[in-house]
C-alpha cells in the first residue's frame, strides 16, 4: 500500500467499516471505510480486497473540530435500506450522513466489473498488482470524486447539538421500520438518548432525554441493550444500567436501575455481547475485565 504518513500528519482518532454484503450478497470483498482524526476532516474510502486498492470517495470539513467517533448504520425496512455513517466531534455535535449515493455507484461499478471477461482484466494488468491508494485531490478542478458525487453536494442529513463538549461514545438501535434510538455519552458526564424517525425525506428527532449527572467523569462507553435499556461506562469506574421510559409527546426519562464500581481505571471502551438471557460487558482501560449483567429480570424490563 502507498505510504500516506506524509500526507496525513494528524492523529487518526477513529475508524469504522461496513462490508458491502450488507447491501448485496455478491459483493463480499468490497468495504466502505469511514475515518476521521484531529484535523477535523471526515473521509470516506472504498477498499476492494481483490485488487487491494483504496479509493477516496469523499471528504468533508463540516465539523471544523476534532472528530472523536464514527459509526456505520444500516436501517432496514421492507421497501428499502437506508445507509448512514455517523460522526461525532469535540464540539458536541452528532452528524448523520447518507451513504446511499456512494453505495449505489459502487454496486453499479462492481456488477459491471463482474460482467467483464477475464481476458480484458488481464490486458490491463495493473489491477492485480500490489495495492495502491487512489486519491482525487490532485487539483481543485476535480469537483467529482471516484463515486461520481460532487463534493459540494455532500451535505449532512441531520446535525444534532447533543453535548456541551466532546462526544466519546455512540450506539444506535433500530426499534421499528421507521424509528431508531441514538445513545451517546460525552465529556460533560452526560448520557443522552434520542428517538429518531427515518423516512425518504430525511430524519427528525421525535423524543429526547439527557441525564446531565449520569456520571462523575467522562462517559466513554454506551450501548443500547434493548429499546428500554441502555448501559453506560465512565472514567469514574462506574457501570450503570438505565431504564428508558417514553412519556407523552417528546418527553423521555432515564431511570437508574443498577450501578457497579469496577476495578478497571481510565475506562476507554466498552463492548457488549448479548447471549440468550445474559448480557456480557467487555470493558477496557488500564486493564481488561468481563462482566455478566443480570438475567431475565434485566432483559425483560
Amino acid at each position: 500500500l502507498t505510504d500516506l504518513s506524509n500526507e496525513y500528519q494528524d492523529k487518526m482518532s477513529t475508524i469504522d467499516k461496513v462490508l458491502m454484503t450488507e447491501y448485496i450478497e455478491h459483493l463480499s470483498k468490497l468495504h466502505i471505510l469511514s475515518c476521521a482524526g484531529s484535523d477535523g476532516v471526515f473521509r470516506i474510502f472504498a477498499f476492494d480486497e481483490h485488487t487491494r486498492i483504496f479509493t477516496s470517495l469523499v471528504d468533508s470539513t463540516y465539523h471544523q473540530s476534532c472528530i472523536l467517533k464514527v459509526l456505520h448504520y444500516v436501517h432496514y425496512s421492507d421497501l428499502k435500506h437506508y445507509s448512514y455513517t455517523v460522526s461525532a466531534a469535540t464540539n458536541g455535535c452528532i452528524v448523520f450522513w447518507s451513504l446511499n449515493s456512494f453505495i449505489t455507484k459502487l454496486i453499479t461499478d462492481a456488477l459491471a466489473q463482474k460482467s467483464k471477461s477475464y481476458t480484458e482484466s488481464e490486458k490491463g494488468g495493473s489491477s492485480t498488482g500490489s495495492g495502491s491508494c487512489d486519491d482525487t485531490e490532485d487539483g481543485d478542478e476535480e469537483e467529482e470524486d471516484a463515486s461520481g458525487v460532487n463534493h459540494r453536494d455532500w451535505e449532512p442529513l441531520l446535525s444534532l447539538k447533543v453535548h456541551q463538549s466532546g462526544v466519546n461514545s455512540l450506539h444506535i438501535l433500530q426499534v421499528s421500520e421507521s424509528q431508531l434510538l441514538l445513545a451517546s455519552g460525552g465529556d460533560d458526564n452526560a448520557v443522552t438518548v434520542q428517538l429518531l424517525e427515518v423516512s425518504d425525506s430525511g430524519m427528525k428527532v421525535v423524543a429526547k432525554v439527557t441525564k446531565e449527572d449520569a456520571h462523575a467523569a467522562q462517559v466513554t462507553g454506551i450501548h443500547l441493550i434493548s429499546s428500554t435499556l441502555v448501559v453506560s461506562a465512565s472514567i469514574d469506574q462506574r457501570v450503570c444500567v438505565w431504564n428508558i421510559k417514553q412519556t407523552s409527546g417528546i418527553d423521555m426519562q432515564l431511570q437508574l436501575m443498577a450501578c457497579k464500581y469496577i476495578s478497571v481505571a481510565d475506562i476507554s471502551s466498552m463492548s457488549v455481547y448479548i447471549h440468550r438471557n445474559s448480557v456480557y460487558l467487555g470493558i477496557g482501560g488500564e486493564g481488561l475485565c468481563l462482566y455478566k449483567l443480570g438475567t431475565e429480570d434485566v432483559i425483560s424490563q
